[in-house]
């Protein structure tokens, strides 16, 4: 049963089952090079993510926190750059909600990959393709 806030279909994406394969490491975000790399040659890849508090106090990301903090939250990413309020490299990121439109968000490279303390990433799906 979910509980209110939670994801709506926690789970592992199945890329087989929708004819693609994919790569994917644990605990270790990808660096920007390779970021920018997948993005470029097309491919938006898939990272999971927990806020660090169920607050998430200093939360730069516009994202909404409602689920509790053992509960990892997958996002898209789809572009890079450079927000240009504060020189800070940014994704672009689908953030998709359960009961809401899916939001599009700047989130600072420092929060994907967890240093700024806000998050702890957990796991990225990239090198998305279809299966030969």
């Amino acid at each position: 049963m979910l509980r209110p806030g939670a994801c709506d279909l926690p789970y592992y994406p199945d890329f087989q089952q929708w004819g693609f394969d994919s790569d994917n490491i644990f605990e270790q975000p990808l660096l920007w090079g390779h970021i920018t790399a997948e993005i470029s040659a097309g491919r938006p890849f898939i990272f999971s993510w927990t806020p660090v508090s169920a607050s998430a106090s200093g939360n730069t990301t516009g994202i909404q926190v409602t689920q509790p903090p053992d509960v990892s939250h997958m996002l898209v990413a789809a572009g890079y750059g450079v927000n240009p309020a504060s020189g800070v490299e940014v994704l672009i990121v689908l953030d998709p909600s359960p009961f809401l439109q899916t939001q599009v968000v700047m989130v600072p490279f420092a929060d994907y990959n967890g240093t700024s303390g806000n998050y702890i990433h957990f796991e990225d799906y990239f090198n998305i393709r279809p299966q030969n």
